[in-house]
């Protein structure tokens, strides 16, 4: 993990772009360098070069949330 991820607050807002499709529902972001895999439970449908807006959840794990319309923020998990 760059030091980027490692200065992160909860409640903030980092944008970030699908660089790669891993399995059916599961991605690669690209966050200033870093890597992201999510795994996508929303209705959301993301391809290569999609971006998305995430908010920090938790800091220890790390954590994210899908950032949209409300139907749309919900089940997005993430692991660094």
């Amino acid at each position: 993990m760059k030091n980027t991820l490692s200065k992160v607050f909860v409640g903030e807002r980092l944008k970030a772009r699908v660089i790669e499709i891993v399995g059916n529902r599961e991605f690669i972001v690209n966050f200033c360098g870093d890597l992201i895999r999510v795994v996508n439970n929303s209705e959301k449908n993301l391809k290569i070069g999609s971006q998305v807006e995430l908010v920090v959840t938790t800091i220890s794990p790390l954590g994210f949330r899908l950032m949209g319309r409300s139907s749309l923020a919900r089940g997005l998990s993430v692991s660094v």
